[in-house]
């Protein structure tokens, strides 16, 4: 949690920069748009994204400043890993379904009047495309939504995570809050973003010991908490690790970490494998232990079926959909062979059943209707010959 210092620091930062603005004037109307003065409610802990104008593209932009409260400044790590996210974005520009960066890393410095004093604070940012769209009510609004559309925004999540892969960068924090949707014409783009735990796969580890994961832990894969976040190697299969857990919760309101912390042999396997890696300080060594110790201990491990009685998945999908996330989220990353294609050919499965088990369903509620139709006009002949039959008894009685 930010610090109440750091939260004054961020609200005079906030109210400085929306009165002016930056590089020259080219970019104007800026609005902090993950920080709200009043409630004090924030998205990220280290930045601040304002949207604003670009006066020489005419659109709206995202500028993502670095939040420079002392402690955050004092930070090299994430300072560093702050520098290092448009460097990362560059390697993405003119890709599809990748966020495009509109300006790189830039500074200038406040400067405060504070009585007789001038304080002078250092400002880091850059600025990207603005895309508009969350996606948060998939997931939060689900009843409300139909399955197709959750699997055709699930596949759309894994064309984004495969465009960037394809160009050698690993996000390392995927979650529902680091994904917008980008509408096109007749279309829709889901893109990443938020890159700030991002690298590339073909980088050096900026730390020689992760002692804890590097993005959310709501969907970080086991490894990653256990000290191997920063391995290159394994930094792929933690974002399979992620699209496991969303597509999970796509279809169930609660968490799929709530599924790791019940279950007693994930969390026996998690302190048997750690306590073997806690003693090894060396992230490479560390890797070599997991390779050979973790097939072992994961064979113990069983979280599924994921799908049952809390579940908003339609039967007929059940079987298809726990291959998937079980495939995305298995406890040893060695074991996790389902690559994107495989899951994307699984997901466009998955929506023919849908589709021929609606159909069925649409046939078969036609069909009684028919019958119900043929019932009522039955009924209603039998009705007219019964009160055929009752007048013409009464004629011969007259």
């Amino acid at each position: 949690m930010p610090s109440v210092l750091g939260d004054m620091n961020a609200a005079l930062i906030i109210k400085h920069l929306e009165s002016m603005d930056l590089f020259e004037g080219r970019y104007t109307n800026l609005k902090c748009c993950s920080f709200d003065l009043v409630s004090k409610k924030r998205r990220g802990r280290l930045s601040i994204v304002f949207k604003a104008i670009d006066k020489i593209q005419g659109c709206n932009v995202a500028i993502k400043v670095y939040d420079p409260s002392p402690q955050n400044m004092a930070d090299l790590y994430r300072l560093n890993a702050f520098r290092r996210e448009p460097e990362i974005l560059t390697k993405l520009l003119n890709k599809t379904r990748c966020l495009q960066l509109v300006a790189g890393y830039e500074t200038f410095t406040l400067e405060t009047k504070m009585g007789e004093y001038v304080l002078s604070t250092p400002v880091f940012y850059f600025v990207t495309e603005w895309i508009e769209r969350e996606i948060d009510d998939f997931f939060e609004k689900q009843n409300m939504i139909e399955a197709s559309q959750k699997l055709t925004l699930f596949r759309e999540i894994l064309n984004a995570v495969e465009a960037f892969h394809s160009r050698g960068v690993v996000h390392r924090d995927l979650k529902p809050d680091n994904l917008r949707a980008r509408d096109l014409p007749g279309d829709r783009d889901v893109v990443a973003i938020d890159f700030g735990s991002g690298v590339a796969s073909d980088s050096d580890t900026s730390l020689d010991t992760y002692r804890s994961n590097v993005g959310a832990p709501y969907h970080s894969a086991p490894e990653a908490m256990l000290g191997l976040a920063g391995h290159r190697t394994v930094a792929k299969l933690t974002d399979y690790y992620a699209l496991g857990c969303m597509l999970y919760e796509l279809f169930h309101y609660g968490y799929f970490l709530s599924l790791t912390l019940r279950n007693r042999e994930y969390q026996s396997a998690m302190l048997l494998i750690g306590a073997r890696l806690s003693r090894e300080p060396d992230t490479q060594k560390k890797y070599l232990i997991w390779t050979q110790e973790a097939p072992r201990i994961a064979k113990a491990v069983r979280l599924g079926p994921f799908f049952g009685r809390d579940s908003t998945a339609p039967r007929s999908l059940e079987g298809l959909l726990e291959r998937i996330v079980d495939g995305l989220t298995r406890f040893d990353f060695q074991d996790r062979a389902l690559l994107i294609p495989s899951v994307r050919d699984l997901v466009d499965t998955s929506l023919k059943v849908l589709d021929n088990s609606e159909a069925q369903a649409r046939i078969a509620r036609q069909a009684r209707e028919r019958r119900a139709r043929r019932h009522d006009r039955v009924a209603e002949l039998d009705l007219r010959f019964e009160r055929l039959g009752v007048a013409e008894r009464g004629r011969r009685n007259a």
